[in-house]
């Protein structure tokens, strides 16, 4: 009885230590992101190498919240929207595009729609690849965007800015990074 009742102490010590750290981190988001995250019924856990940085304003591409690598150069971007036809998040995402690479009309790739549900909950989602050809961009020759959809709740679409493929390759298969955010079941 009393191993089973310390073991119990432990997971529950452990457990609240986690959770406290994660509070921690996430105390650094700006609070509109906190507001778009629960609206849209979605997490956000900031990875262990990444901090959170400061919007840039800019008249390409509003966003709410921004991380960059401490190790590597990449940042990532997060905008939310309330609309979820497939259509209209179709044609912002060109808009997007088109605003953040100068005018040039960009390729369009969706998401399969066992993948997204698995790895984001989400309905549906698009990709593309441009070039940071804007004040968006700054700092960066390139921008790898997704975006992902839940029915009812919104789309989030995410920049991932970056020089070097490898790095953008590197953290696009790193869970913690490419899933940070993705809505809840």
């Amino acid at each position: 009885m009393k191993i089973k009742l310390f073991f119990l102490l432990a997971l529950i010590l452990s457990t609240s230590f986690l959770l406290a750290q994660d509070s921690k981190k996430n105390k650094q988001l700006p609070p509109q992101f906190f507001q778009q995250l629960n609206l849209a019924n979605a997490t956000f856990s900031l990875p262990e190498d990444f901090t959170i940085v400061p919007v840039q304003k800019n008249d390409d591409v509003a966003y709410e919240c921004a991380m960059k690598s401490i190790k590597k150069k990449i940042e990532i971007r997060y905008k939310f929207m309330n609309e979820t036809s497939e259509e209209n998040v179709y044609a912002v995402l060109v808009s997007i595009c088109l605003n953040i690479n100068g005018g040039e009309v960009p390729q369009i790739g969706s998401f399969e729609a066992d993948d997204v549900q698995r790895e984001f909950n989400a309905d549906f989602g698009f990709i593309s690849a441009v070039k940071a050809d804007s004040e968006f961009g700054r700092g960066y020759s390139k921008c790898f965007i997704s975006s992902i959809t839940k029915i009812k709740k919104g789309t989030i679409f995410i920049f991932f800015l970056f020089d070097d493929i490898n790095v953008v390759q590197e953290h696009m298969f790193r869970k913690d990074v490419f899933h940070a955010l993705k809505f809840k079941q």
